[in-house]
């Protein structure tokens, strides 16, 4: 799973050497630095030069739970892209963030601009 939040860009997924945990991958270490100080979760970051994840952090399931519950409980903002403009240890990602907007708002469109299938008949009941 990708987060995107105002501490940084994540990508979660299960430990592969031990399932009871996740690991929370990030490009930047500053990212998982913000997130442990302002979330109280405790973890050590992992250096993985040759991963392709630069860095990342293990966390038992359970505690991932309270970490996603911080996570959206911190949500002080109405617009995303501007929330993360004004961070000043965030903002260098906005142009990134955008392109990705608009790659997602293109399938909606496309999504959109396609003609409906029609509706199957319905077996009348006897």
């Amino acid at each position: 799973m990708w987060l995107f939040t105002e501490q940084g860009f994540f990508s979660v997924t299960v430990y592969p050497e031990d399932e009871s945990l996740y690991q929370m991958r990030a490009r930047e270490r500053a990212d998982l630095e913000q997130l442990i100080e302002a979330s109280g979760v405790e973890a050590e970051i992992i250096d993985t030069p040759r991963g392709d994840y630069g860095y990342r952090i293990l966390i038992p399931k359970m505690k991932m739970m309270g970490l996603v519950n911080f996570l959206t409980g911190s949500i002080d903002y109405r617009n995303f892209k501007s929330a993360v403009g004004a961070s000043p240890t965030q903002k260098h990602k906005v142009p990134a963030y955008m392109k990705i907007w608009g790659h997602m708002r293109q399938l909606q469109d496309d999504e959109r601009s396609r003609p409906k299938a029609a509706a199957k008949p319905r077996k009348k009941s006897e």
